[in-house]
């Protein structure tokens, strides 16, 4: 190995490191914790959906949708707001005006991903929205923060402390993150709480990317228990 892929390991173990052991569990206080859940659509999560075979090995292994409904399910009973974070439906022409599409753009285009007034675009049985929950505006890409009011939804429920969770960990999930934190606020990654197209995708979030920026690397059962101990 050479000295600056040495170096580059040891980096992103320590920043491992510091995002795992930044906050004690005790810190959740579910007044001021808010689960982000990012487009939990039937396209990305349920057999029969148009991206779910990309990302079906890694929505089994880590048991995601079991874990996601635990989660939100604790989080409603606790008193945490659970905000729903999802991208915007696709239609024919919602692309018009933009100059150069990137790879997700052209792919939800060529395939009608999320397209408006389909099952694909509804969300996961096992996840819709409850009564007390939020939603915020549609997202055009990635982070659930550009050009949307999930900032004002956030600051209208006092809530200091984000987790992130849904799909698609590379995306949606490290755009949102980055951004929670850019704002100020605790941000958390869910690591059996996310899923991706591929392992390698999952891992290059938390394991690497994820912390050199996040604060808290946590499983979802713990989480859920912070969240119930207060």
């Amino acid at each position: 190995m050479s000295l600056k892929n040495l170096l580059i390991s040891v980096l992103a173990a320590w920043s491992l490191v510091g995002a795992v052991s930044a906050a004690p569990a005790a810190d959740y206080d579910p007044a001021k914790t808010a689960i982000l859940l990012i487009d939990p659509y039937n396209d990305f999560l349920s057999q029969g959906g148009k991206a779910y075979f990309l990302g079906e090995s890694t929505i089994k292994s880590a048991n995601l949708i079991e874990n996601l409904k635990n989660l939100v399910t604790a989080a409603r009973a606790a008193g945490a707001k659970v905000v729903y974070v999802p991208h915007a439906h696709y239609e024919p022409g919602v692309y018009d005006q933009y100059p150069f599409l990137n790879p997700t753009q052209s792919s939800i285009a060529r395939f009608a991903v999320f397209e408006k007034g389909s099952w694909g675009a509804e969300y996961h049985p096992d996840l819709k929205k409850q009564p007390g929950d939020l939603e915020a505006q549609y997202h055009r890409l990635a982070s659930g923060f550009a050009g949307t009011d999930l900032q004002a939804l956030l600051v209208g429920a006092g809530i200091e402390r984000v987790v992130v969770a849904g799909m698609r960990g590379p995306t949606c999930i490290a755009s949102t993150a980055y951004y929670a934190v850019e704002l100020g606020y605790h941000t958390t990654l869910l690591s059996d709480g996310i899923a991706a197209f591929g392992q390698e995708e999952v891992d290059a979030v938390v394991n690497v990317s994820f912390p050199t920026y996040g604060h808290k690397i946590m499983r979802t059962e713990a989480l859920i228990a912070a969240l119930t101990a207060n």
